[in-house]
């Protein structure tokens, strides 16, 4: 099951989340699905001996009373609530966040550039008043990624069984440079519309070189990151490394980057004129009032630059 429609117990924002209107799930089922889940969940622990492993990036910013509501919910059913609580570098997790928001419409990349985001370490504080540090693990992302982060909770929670044979279920995919491009243009011919399933779809299967930072915003993080950084080291002894780049990219300015976009439209389109892109189909979007394709042809090849009408 989603563990994610527990944010409607559970999460500050409940039944207004914005997970719920992105899934276009009103109000009421939101609020059903997940007591159904909690139901389902206390049959199934009666009389159960082992952990229970509750996984969602969107309890990664609980306050202290929502903390609290949940770790009394699992005191009554016979479970001591601990954390697992991983880590990132601030360059590596802006990355990933700048390309997830921009794969899903959430923000302009320009403006992500400018004025980048990330989660930032110091959202673990409200667990450390709410629970203690001895029911906090913070782990390193960087090397359970190595290992591989599915298998690494299990061990980091003492899972002792065979792993091996484990599937992963879903993984979430980047998007390339190119991709990352061409995501944005979308948002801005079609603004929230170009949220689409199947536009992420064809976006992942776009290649070419992976999407990094200009260092210009690289520099912003790496100023903004000293606090979190030393308030990490300070609380849990742990020293996150600056990821290393390895792109040609990597040594852009933003400039440049613009460019890159230019080529990245010009040399994707003209593959879907050859026939040479039949594998990666042109975007299902919500039909405007201009041909969009013949638009970014327009102003993409002829004037260098994304300009003109909006749907």
């Amino acid at each position: 099951m989603d563990h994610t429609i527990l944010v409607a117990e559970f999460h500050q924002s409940g039944v207004r989340s914005f997970y719920f209107k992105n899934k276009d799930i009103p109000k009421e089922e939101a609020e059903r699905r997940s007591k159904e889940f909690l139901s389902k969940l206390e049959e199934e622990v009666r009389g159960f001996d082992g952990d229970i492993l509750l996984s969602t990036e969107y309890f990664f910013d609980l306050m202290i009373p929502q903390i609290k509501k949940l770790d009394a919910y699992f005191s009554n059913i016979g479970f001591e609530l601990n954390v697992v609580y991983y880590v990132r570098h601030p360059i590596a997790l802006s990355t990933s966040v700048i390309n997830q928001s921009v794969k899903m419409g959430a923000h302009s990349l320009s403006k992500l550039l400018a004025d980048p985001i990330w989660p930032k370490v110091t959202k673990l504080r409200p667990f450390l008043n709410a629970l203690g540090k001895d029911r906090i693990l913070v782990r390193p992302f960087a090397t359970s990624k190595s290992f591989a982060a599915e298998f690494d909770i299990l061990t980091a929670i003492g899972y002792s069984g065979p792993i091996a044979d484990i599937e992963r279920i879903r993984v979430n995919t980047s998007l390339s440079m190119k991709a990352v491009f061409m995501a944005d243009l979308h948002r801005k011919i079609l603004g929230e519309a170009a949220y689409n399933v199947a536009n992420r779809r064809y976006l992942t299967k776009i290649g070419g070189p992976k999407f990094v930072l200009p260092p210009e915003t690289i520099d912003l993080i790496r100023q903004q990151a000293v606090p979190e950084l030393l308030w990490l080291k300070d609380e849990f002894g742990i020293d996150l490394d600056e990821p290393v780049i390895d792109s040609d990219l990597s040594r852009s300015t933003v400039p440049e980057m613009k460019k890159f976009l230019d080529r990245a439209l010009r040399d994707f389109i003209a593959g879907i004129d050859t026939g040479k892109n039949k594998a990666v189909p042109l975007p299902v979007l919500p039909k405007p009032r201009f041909p969009v394709k013949d638009w970014i042809k327009k102003s993409v090849l002829k004037r260098g630059k994304v300009s003109g009408p909006r749907p």
